[in-house]
């Protein structure tokens, strides 16, 4: 991914690239791959949007702006049943659409993700940290979201990387400020440890061998 939102792509281990797919909306800053559908893939603008893909990138979906295609959609089905005289299933769709338009507002895209993680174990399964604390995951390719609820204190700091264990889909870790919050629950509970480090932590990951490894990558600045 590149600083002006172009995805670039090799499929013989980098002997040649090809632009993939229409330009994101900014800097593409992470490319997570599904763990089962090997065509499945998402992006991430940083701290704007993320995308998915179903066919390897080659086509984008901002799914936001995906929602309100399906419901202009629906809308055009409603005018069209009354049209019709056909009250009863319009009233019926409308109900439908309204219930539609609240899950859209309340499980929408989360603003500011600054990183973006996808399970090792279940496809769908997407988990986003932002800029301003919060903690979220989709279980459907990241058309809808969740917020977790996480220590209070983990929360008045920027998360900058969630990571996922690769020998236990349900323990889960981050860094927030100067300490180290994991959970052994699918992010129920969680337990926190303090980091003695005098910059923050930008970067946690998992060794894919040893999952009793974890590493921790600290920032440049303070």
């Amino acid at each position: 991914g590149t600083s002006g939102g172009t995805v670039i792509k090799s499929t013989d281990g980098g002997q040649t690239w090809k632009n993939i797919g229409q330009t994101i909306d900014g800097p593409v800053t992470e490319i997570p791959f599904d763990s089962a559908r090997k065509l499945t893939v998402y992006a991430l603008s940083y701290g704007k949007k993320m995308y998915y893909s179903s066919n390897g990138g080659e086509k984008w979906i901002d799914w936001e702006e995906k929602k309100k295609e399906e419901i202009k959609a629906l809308k055009e089905k409603e005018s069209k049943l009354r049209k019709e005289k056909k009250p009863d299933e319009a009233d019926k769709l409308k109900k439908y659409i309204e219930a539609l338009e609240e899950k859209n507002r309340e499980e929408r895209t989360p603003a500011g993700i600054v990183s973006l993680t996808a399970s090792p174990f279940i496809s769908g399964t997407l988990y986003a940290v932002t800029k301003n604390g919060q903690f979220h995951r989709s279980a459907d390719y990241g058309k809808y979201w969740k917020k977790f609820n996480i220590i209070e204190s983990a929360s008045k700091f920027p998360i900058r990387m969630v990571a996922v264990s690769y020998s236990n889909k349900n323990e889960l870790s981050f860094v927030s400020g100067k300490a180290f919050y994991k959970s052994l629950n699918g992010g129920e509970t969680w337990a926190v440890t303090q980091i003695d480090a005098d910059r923050p932590v930008s970067v946690i990951s998992y060794d894919p061998k040893d999952s009793n490894v974890l590493y921790l990558g600290i920032g440049r600045d303070k």
